[in-house]
């Protein structure tokens, strides 16, 4: 007769714990996120408004130089940018404020001759999205801007395309 309680014991937190986290991720889920809004400069010093972006489904692709995977999904996301352009897609790729060494990152725009705009994002913008330092961190935006999607791995074309292609329709 001790199975049972054994097993209550072990079950009741288990159940509790899947309880509390599928809770946590429908309120987060569900929580609408405030339409971001900002104007950074690029790489030539030109500032680049959000706003200007309304009608199109952007994604916008935080990364860093010193951040392997973010330099290795640049190039999956030209091919992204190159395939959806026509559809009303862009990217916006933010370099992270932590980046330090700006050179590095105008070498590698120029190395990989990444199409779309590279801005220099602030605190201000990260904190935004959430605040985070994990990089990469992709956000797709709809054509009303608001963050539809949230990607916090690395990527690759197709995964990228899983992401946006809802929204074309």
């Amino acid at each position: 007769m001790p199975r049972p309680a054994f097993l209550k014991s072990i079950l009741i937190p288990i159940f509790l714990f899947i309880g509390l986290f599928l809770s946590t991720t429908l309120v987060a889920q569900s929580e609408k996120k405030e339409k971001p809004s900002f104007i950074l400069k690029d790489t030539t010093d030109n500032d680049v408004n959000l706003e200007d972006y309304q009608g199109k489904i952007v994604l916008l692709n935080f990364w860093a130089a010193w951040c392997a995977p973010c330099i290795h999904e640049i190039p999956e996301l030209i091919k992204l940018r190159k395939k959806y352009a026509d559809k009303g897609f862009e990217i916006l790729g933010l370099v992270h404020p932590m980046n330090l060494k700006k050179k590095r990152i105008l070498q590698i725009s120029r190395k990989l001759k990444i199409p779309y705009p590279v801005l220099w994002a602030t605190d201000e913008v990260v904190e935004q999205f959430g605040g985070f330092t994990m990089l990469p961190r992709s956000f797709v935006l709809d054509r009303e801007g608001n963050i539809v999607e949230e990607i916090d791995l690395p990527g690759n074309m197709r995964m990228f395309e899983s992401y946006i292609k809802k929204y074309f329709q």
